[in-house]
Order: structure tokens, then C-alpha cells, then sequence
């Protein structure tokens, strides 16, 4: 039976530890949070062109399977007539 390989050990390793000093005292890394309510939602216009970037590809892909089914289903309903 083959090792787990190191590929998926390492992610249940922890991403990183924190450095220490040379005096010997562990690194502050901490980050500062910051509530959402304090951030300031995008306005309407970035928000839309994001969410349009993202989801350019999509009406091409719908009509193509649009296309696609309509072409099936006139096969099929010529294929009842014919072996009908």
C-alpha cells in the first residue's frame, strides 16, 4: 500500500508559526480588525460591473444550450413522425 503523499499532509499543517526575536520573545503578528459596518459598501456601479466580469460567460453558455435543446427536442419531434 503506496505513503501518503507530502501533498496532503501539508494541508493539515498550520500555515505558518510565529518567528521569534533575538531576544527569544514571539513575534507580534497580529492584525487589526475591522468591523463591517464600518466598511463602506461599493457603490452600485462597481458592485454590478464586478458581479458582470464575473458572469460574462454565462448568457453565451445559456444560449448555447438553448440552442442545443431546441435543435434535440426538433429531433425528436421529427423522429415521432417518422417512426410514428
Amino acid at each position: 500500500m503506496p505513503k501518503k503523499s507530502r501533498r496532503s499532509r501539508s494541508k493539515y499543517r498550520p500555515a505558518s508559526r510565529p518567528a521569534s526575536r533575538a531576544t527569544g520573545g514571539p513575534v507580534e503578528t497580529r492584525r487589526p480588525v475591522v468591523e463591517t459596518s464600518k466598511l463602506a459598501p461599493l457603490p452600485v456601479s462597481q458592485a454590478s460591473a464586478l458581479r458582470a466580469n464575473r458572469y460574462e460567460y454565462l448568457a453565451p453558455e445559456l444560449r448555447r444550450i438553448g440552442i442545443i435543446g431546441g435543435f434535440l427536442f426538433l429531433i425528436l419531434i421529427a423522429l415521432t413522425f417518422v417512426l410514428g
